[in-house]
Formats: structure tokens, sequence, C-alpha cells
């Protein structure tokens, strides 16, 4: 018999943090233990390879490649278009569904909004900031224009 499939629910006392995020690009991380992977992730019988629950992490990174993200470093992905709420939640419930092994398997998954970026590869390299980092240049008249508004 198969069990009703769980919808995303507004109520904020069950998903409060997720109420508060709006449209942007997101930052998904998870942290698995290594543990509950050995003990949940399904093994297959092709030989006894020790470290055969390592393959959960592809398929995750391929679980959310599929689905939007781009992998940044080990565990952590960022979406490439803006996402709700709604969109993270879902798809949250879908990866339970697709990998059903990682509800018993991960310590913590968290979801950030995330605002601009900005490369600080030339401050280690060329010892130049990027020019969106500098203040904006100012320009005379407006000083001028203050300075008369300051006076009155």
């Amino acid at each position: 018999m198969r069990t009703a499939r769980r919808t995303y629910s507004p109520r904020p006392e069950r998903h409060g943090v997720l109420c508060n995020m709006g449209m942007s690009r997101k930052e998904i991380t998870f942290d698995l233990s290594q543990e509950a992977l050995r003990q949940h992730y399904p093994r297959k019988e092709t030989g006894r390879d020790p470290q055969f629950f390592k393959r959960a992490y592809k398929d995750i990174q391929r679980f959310m490649e599929t689905n939007g993200f781009e992998r940044r470093q080990y565990s952590v992905y960022v979406s490439t278009e803006k996402l709700t709420a709604l969109d993270v939640a879902l798809l949250t419930q879908k990866m339970a569904e697709q990998l059903p092994w990682l509800r018993h398997c991960v310590r913590e998954i968290t979801a950030t909004n995330i605002g601009a970026r900005h490369s600080l590869l030339g401050l280690l390299r060329d010892h130049t900031p990027p020019t969106e980092l500098l203040p904006p240049p100012v320009r005379r008249g407006r000083q001028k224009n203050r300075k008369a508004m300051q006076e009155r």
C-alpha cells in the first residue's frame, strides 16, 4: 500500500524559516552522517567496496544539477535561477522521494538567500579590488549642490 504524498505546508510552526525567504538565488548545504550513510545508503551487490556509501554524494550532485543547481564545493549547491521558499520546499520533498535514504543520513540541510556576488580573485592576484566593491565616484557638481543646500 502506498502512503499519501506529503506536500508543502505554509504553517509557520512547521516551516517558519522558509516562510521568511524571498525570491532570490538560493544556496543549499548538506551535512551528512558517514555512519548513517554506511547503514542506510543502498549497497549494490557489485562488490565489497568499503567506501560504497560515498556514491551518495554523486547521487545528490546529479539530483541537484538536474534541478537547476550548480555545485560550488563538496556539499554546497547554488541555484542558477531565483527561487521562492515554496520552490525550495518542493525541491526538498522531491529529493526525499527520489533519494529515500537521505532523510536518515542528513545531520543538517540549510537553505540561504544569496545576494550580490562579487569575485575577490583580483584582490588575491593583482591587489586590485573589483570595481563593484569600490565606493562610487563623487561628482563635483553634486558636491557644490550639497554645500549650497547645507548653507540654506
